[in-house]
């Protein structure tokens, strides 16, 4: 086409979510050499539509998923810190235990090494 014409497009309007495009194509006096009207610029448009429908509802699918995993994650952390703080506890009540048993076993040996020397 170069400066030979124009092409013109003109949105003549939607009905049901459809969008009627016309385009004419003129040359360089203002004469329509060629004219269409296309009603499928409206399909695609229903369609692009609708991909976006689904994409959104994907993506609503995987906040949900990621949701639903952060509070799994959540759950499981208190778990283990719950489990943390009860081996802690046990680990210090063995310490405790662990001191006393090598106290009484020394005891014991001072008492025994006492009587054995004692006797002589």
């Amino acid at each position: 086409m170069g400066s030979q014409g124009h092409l013109i497009f003109r949105v003549e309007g939607e009905v049901n979510g459809e969008v009627s495009l016309r385009w004419s194509e003129m040359n360089h006096f203002g004469e329509v050499h060629h004219e269409t009207r296309d009603d499928s610029v409206g399909t695609e448009m229903h369609q692009a539509q609708q991909f976006a429908k689904e994409l959104e509802g994907q993506v609503a699918e995987i906040g949900a998923r990621e949701q639903q995993a952060v509070e799994e994650l959540k759950k499981m952390k208190e778990d283990m810190d719950g489990t943390m703080a009860r081996l802690e506890v046990e680990v210090t009540e063995l310490k405790k235990k662990e001191a006393l048993a090598k106290k009484t076993t020394i005891d014991e040996y001072k008492s025994s090494i006492g009587q054995l020397l004692g006797g002589y």
